[in-house]
């Protein structure tokens, strides 16, 4: 551990000593100790050592002391203990210069100080600067093994401030804890800034832990901070640990504090991705009694809302994806993702059937957008996946398995004309076509408008039904069609009358136009299967 030598001197192990030299070096890190006897054996001496002088009386022997504190200067010795009995008569003047230049303070120790204690101390313990004391790790161990056991990581993000005095976000999956609550840390991209972040501390560097440090500079609270981060991972979940700092410089003690939080995560990880399965089981289950319609069901629903603390809405948009190539549990996670970093919250998400559904509260905003966004996310994340995203009507929870079947329908109808996202509400006549009680007439529909055109398209290489979807779409205007094609007017007006023969239909009015551009919606919508 790393001590400023000044917090050492509030300590009860330093009752009654008294810095008298070198008192401009009261800030020097402190982080080791050695005793060094009468062989003067320096190669022990580590950097920031404080060192207990154990060998002859000072006075008399100063000229032979002084360039061991030469010596000493060089190997960046934070300070020097002394026992009262070397100093009879007091330090000598010369020594009290080469101090106080050389900035290394001397501390006068009462004769019945134990020089293991202060080893101790450094070797076993870690600074709280919000307390101003030290604890020992064992301590902090215990500490740490119980607020997981009993608060999990929102009990480790508050035992984290106590102990060090910053400001705590602890990042994992699609769960934030933060301490205190109000740190304004939303839309941001953790795993972003870890890859943009640099190392401070390698594995193994201080003591015993695997956990690397790194540092992050964000603008935080009116200015640019520096963070320092470790990194938690388990099975396919990331996490980030993060200290903002405030007043005060990171020291050892903090990265120490650090490590340990990201240590114990190590060996709780494993309960805590089970907690997870088990609130997305249950959130599942609450899918599954939502989308049943029935008001039993809504109540057994939010009494297992209130088992992992989640707010029902009682009107919400019903959103169904569908995907392919991908774990449902894996998209799940993305989107939990998703709506934590975007809305610093979470949505309603949970497989039913061979669909995910995502109940999206009124209030975060217009349906499409939201979705639209999960899309995007989504299809970052996986370039090569395909999604299509349904959308059903805003609705109260009693409707919700209307909504649901709104926007299977929407999904249904985005595969067919290649949307990524379909808006049940904008898609026209398609909402009132394709439901499954309507597909045997949907088939004798195709029969009678469509297949002829299909037919004699591949019988006669012609394009008669490129020509009417483009005549449809220019008004009905055989001029427009023609520009449009590239092909004479007549050659339209030709194939007009043509398709008019080929389906029994009056272009000229509006039942016909109706049938045929009914039949061009209906006609993507038609499996190999149902056409005859």
């Amino acid at each position: 551990m790393r001590f400023y030598l000044e917090d050492l001197m509030t300590l009860d192990t330093f009752h009654g000593a008294e810095i008298i030299a070198g008192r401009s070096g009261i800030n020097n890190k402190i982080s080791a100790a050695n005793i060094l006897d009468q062989t003067y054996n320096l190669k022990n001496v580590k950097d920031e050592a404080f060192v207990l002088y154990t060998s002859d009386k000072i006075e008399g022997n100063a000229e032979k002391f002084l360039p061991l504190m030469d010596e000493l200067a060089k190997l960046n010795v934070g300070a020097i203990g002394l026992k009262s009995n070397l100093l009879p008569e007091g330090l000598p003047e010369v020594v009290i210069e080469k101090a106080d230049h050389l900035a290394i303070p001397i501390i006068i120790l009462s004769d019945n100080f134990y020089y293991s204690d202060i080893v101790d101390k450094i070797r076993s313990h870690i600074f709280c600067h919000r307390k101003n004391e030290f604890i020992d790790q064992n301590d902090v161990h215990y500490y740490f093994n119980n607020i997981v056991n009993d608060k999990g990581l929102y009990g480790t993000s508050e035992l984290l401030y106590k102990l060090t005095g910053f400001d705590v976000i602890i990042i994992y999956g699609y769960e934030k804890m933060q301490c205190p609550q109000n740190i304004p840390f939303e839309n941001f991209d953790y795993d972003r800034a870890w890859g943009e972040s640099e190392i401070i501390v390698t594995k193994n560097a201080i003591d015993t832990y695997e956990q690397e440090i790194r540092k992050y500079e964000v603008f935080y609270d009116g200015e640019n901070r520096e963070c320092a981060v470790a990194k938690l991972a388990y099975k396919e979940k990331i996490g980030y640990i993060w200290l903002i700092k405030r007043d005060r410089p990171f020291d050892e003690s903090d990265y120490s504090l650090l490590r340990i939080t990201a240590y114990w995560f190590d060996l709780v990880s494993e309960k805590l991705y089970e907690m997870q399965a088990d609130e997305q089981r249950l959130k599942a289950e609450m899918i599954n009694l939502l989308m049943s319609g029935g008001k039993r069901d809504w109540d057994e629903a939010i009494q297992k809302s209130q088992a992992i603390n989640l707010v029902l809405p009682d009107r919400a948009y019903v959103v169904v994806l569908q995907q392919s190539g991908i774990s449902g549990d894996e998209i799940i996670e993305k989107i939990n993702n998703h709506f934590f970093t975007e809305y610093n919250r979470l949505a309603v998400v949970g497989e039913y059937g061979k669909s995910i559904v995502i109940l999206i509260e009124e209030s975060f905003g217009v349906a499409d957008k939201v979705v639209q966004g999960i899309y995007e996310s989504l299809h970052y994340r996986y370039a090569e996946g395909k999604f299509t995203l349904g959308i059903g009507r805003c609705v109260n929870y009693e409707d919700y398995a209307e909504s649901y079947e709104e926007a299977k329908h929407a999904v249904r109808i985005g595969q067919a004309k290649g949307l990524n996202v379909a808006d049940f509400q904008k898609l026209n006549l398609y909402r009132i076509i394709s439901y499954t009680n309507l597909s045997k007439e949907m088939e004798r529909f195709y029969n009678d408008y469509y297949l002829p055109l299909k037919s004699y398209d591949e019988n006669h290489d012609s394009d008669l039904i490129t020509t009417l979807r483009t005549y449809l779409d220019n008004g009905c205007s055989c001029g427009a069609t023609a520009s449009e094609l590239h092909f004479h007017r007549n050659t339209i007006l030709y194939r007009i009358q043509l398709i008019e023969k080929l389906c029994q239909v009056n272009l000229k009015t509006m039942e016909g136009l109706v049938n045929m551009g009914t039949a061009l919606m209906i006609a993507p919508l038609m499996s190999e299967g149902n056409r005859k």
